[in-house]
Order: C-alpha cells, then structure tokens, then sequence
C-alpha cells in the first residue's frame, strides 16, 4: 500500500492541514473515523501526524466529505517553502 510520507511529506503539516479540514466541513473526529471505516485512536493519530494515512483514505474523504487534495497538497507546499 502506498502512502504520501513514502514521496517526503510532513506528517505533522499533513495532520494539521487534515484537521483543518476536517473542522471546516463540521465533522468531529469520531464522524470522520466513521466514514473511513477505522478507529477514532486511529484517525487521532492521522491529526497528530504519528501514523500515515493511505491515499486510499484520501480518495474516501475526497469523495464523501469534498476533500480537495490539490488544496492538501498545496498548502503544504507553501508551508515548506516558508521555511
């Protein structure tokens, strides 16, 4: 299974750009846990940025709660060049 940390992103800037929009499309964790068919331990520790999320939970979130990943990617794009 393939992951977005394999190709070097950030898993912290990545759990706070998820958690961002999370919080924009109004879903708790426990809601969006739900909708990817996994644990709310397991989501929380997406948000922290400590257990990588699959590109196959990026395509369910894309398409169930609008999920841009262009936007994801972005940001962190911008981010990293901040620094």
């Amino acid at each position: 299974m393939y992951n977005l940390f394999m190709v070097g992103f950030d898993s912290k800037k990545f759990g706070a750009e998820l958690k961002e929009v999370r919080e924009e499309f109004g879903a708790t964790q426990s809601e969006v846990a739900r909708i990817l068919g996994i644990s709310l331990r397991a989501y929380q520790h997406y948000e922290a940025g400590t257990r990588e999320i699959s590109l196959s939970s990026l395509e369910i979130l894309h398409r169930k709660i609008g999920l841009s990943i262009d936007r994801m990617f972005q940001k962190l794009g911008e981010d990293s060049s901040d620094e």
